[in-house]
């Protein structure tokens, strides 16, 4: 789709990956073949034509296990950015993957549910985001709110 939307999109637009097996996968696959090159980082990749970004999700310092060096064992998605609490309070965070560990899925079959709920959370709720937006921010050219000039 990234690929697709490069070749007639003017406006920047971020294919946003989970940092989990598939997720880490299908961002290493897109290589100079499909038209995208290095970009700030190793967590992002530009299209040669401009616009379209892929991004793979940063990992909060709170979740570093659940992303290790080798990609089989990757689990971190979109929704481990909220807090075991909120997680754990709305039935989404799955049993720790072996007794004792912090690592936990989040269940397929109550993300939607979640969607919806999230609707519902305090800006609270949303902190461990603020360094993801920031990067989108940064990436696609918007300063941040708050921004001085020349900063970076």
């Amino acid at each position: 789709m990234l690929e697709l939307l490069a070749s007639y999109e003017v406006r920047s637009v971020v294919g946003l990956f989970d940092n989990d097996r598939a997720g880490a996968e299908q961002f290493n696959g897109l290589g100079s073949s499909h038209g995208f090159s290095d970009g700030e980082d190793l967590l992002h990749r530009r299209h040669t034509k401009g616009y379209v970004h892929a991004h793979l999700l940063p990992v909060p310092d709170e979740r570093r296990d659940f992303a290790p060096d080798q990609i089989a064992y990757r689990m971190l998605e979109l929704e481990h950015y909220y807090s075991d609490e909120v997680l754990q309070a709305n039935g989404v965070a799955d049993a720790p993957t072996y007794p004792g560990a912090k690592v936990f899925q989040i269940k397929d079959s109550q993300k939607t549910a979640f969607a919806e709920a999230a609707k519902t959370l305090n800006a609270a709720g949303f902190t461990n985001f603020s360094p993801l937006f920031i990067r989108l921010l940064k990436i696609v050219g918007i300063p941040p709110v708050g921004a001085s000039e020349g900063a970076t």
